[in-house]
């Protein structure tokens, strides 16, 4: 029985540490911030990404919130969830032949959701951190618990977020004339 106990143990830490929140690692560059606002009307047209995207999203959300650990991580800040659903999304749908077949079309690889996620992260950082201003200077003087927001660098390499804001204007942009999306 306690070999039993043992067992359940260690693989809970386990599941819970290779599902811990990992910040993503440096993807973005001038050139490939050009080629994905180049692209987006186009690769948004088809709808197979969205499709794909919407697939895997619907697989992680069942099966990763199940995951032990997961809580933790989704109650330690308010924008862990997204990250984390976001970020196991990203893995699973770069994994599509389908969606591989449609990137390849527009010389793209697995590496565009890398792109994709840097940037859809970002603009909701820097959305969440706005209003956790405003909210903050609203109340000033009043005891009111906001959530505490982690720095970028605990989601993203912060040379990344501060090119995407560079260039969130342009963007959001080109998001916003392609698909309706709003940056904010």
């Amino acid at each position: 029985m306690l070999k039993r106990i043992l067992f359940v143990v260690f693989t809970a830490v386990c599941a819970s540490a290779a599902f811990a929140l990992t910040p993503m690692p440096r993807c973005v560059s001038q050139a490939k911030l050009d080629k994905y606002m180049a692209d987006y009307e186009k690769l948004q047209k088809s709808g197979v990404l969205e499709r794909e995207w919407n697939a895997a999203l619907m697989q992680v959300n069942s099966k990763y919130l199940q995951e032990p650990g997961v809580a933790e991580d989704i109650g330690e800040a308010p924008l862990n969830m997204s990250f984390i659903l976001f970020t196991k999304t990203a893995e699973k749908v770069k994994k599509s032949s389908v969606a591989n077949a449609e990137l390849a079309k527009y010389t793209w690889g697995p590496e565009y959701w890398d792109v994709f996620l840097a940037v859809t992260f970002s603009f909701q950082y820097a959305q969440m951190a706005e209003s956790s201003a405003r909210a903050a200077e609203a109340n000033t003087g009043e005891d009111q618990d906001l959530p505490e927001m982690k720095p970028i660098a605990y989601y993203m390499d912060k040379q990344d977020y501060a090119l995407i804001l560079k260039n969130k204007e342009k963007i959001g942009e080109s998001m916003q004339t392609h698909s309706g999306f709003s940056a904010g």
